[in-house]
C-alpha cells in the first residue's frame, strides 16, 4: 500500500574518510566513523587521550572521556556524580546550591549573593 519514494541508501550516511593506519601497502584503505569511541589503554600508553585531545582527558575504560564533564567520570575515571549533580571542572556540583557554580558550570555568584534553585540573589 505504502511506496517508498526515498530510498533506505539516502537514511544511511556512510563515512568515507580514508585513514593510513601505518600498515605497509594500505594507503589509508580503511574508513573510519568520525562517531567511533577513541579507543585507548590506560597501562600500555596512559597520556594517549591527553596528547590526542588536551587537558582534562583520560583513557577510562578504554575510552577517551573528558574527565572535566563526564558525569559518569567526574575528575577521575568511575567517579560518578549523585544523580541531581553536573560535572564541573572535575568536581560534582549542585547547580541549584553552588555559588560557584550557579544554574550553570561556571557562573559564580557576586560578593555574597547567593544560590537558590539556580539564581543568584534569588528572593
Amino acid at each position: 500500500p505504502y511506496k517508498t519514494q526515498t530510498p533506505i541508501s539516502f537514511f544511511l550516511k556512510q563515512d568515507t574518510t580514508a585513514v593510513d593506519d601505518g600498515t605497509p601497502g594500505n594507503g589509508g584503505g580503511q574508513t573510519k566513523n568520525p562517531r567511533a569511541a577513541d579507543h585507548c589503554n590506560k597501562d600500555d600508553d596512559p597520556g594517549l587521550c591527553r596528547s590526542l585531545y588536551g587537558e582534562g582527558f583520560e583513557c577510562c575504560n578504554n575510552k577517551c572521556i573528558e574527565v572535566a564533564a563526564d558525569k559518569q567520570n567526574c575528575g577521575g575515571c568511575k567517579n560518578k556524580c549523585a544523580f541531581k549533580d553536573e560535572c564541573c571542572g572535575g568536581e560534582c556540583v549542585y547547580l541549584s546550591l553552588d555559588k560557584r557554580h550557579c544554574g550553570k558550570c561556571d557562573s559564580p555568584c557576586a560578593g555574597g549573593e547567593l544560590c537558590v534553585y539556580g539564581l543568584c540573589n534569588y528572593a
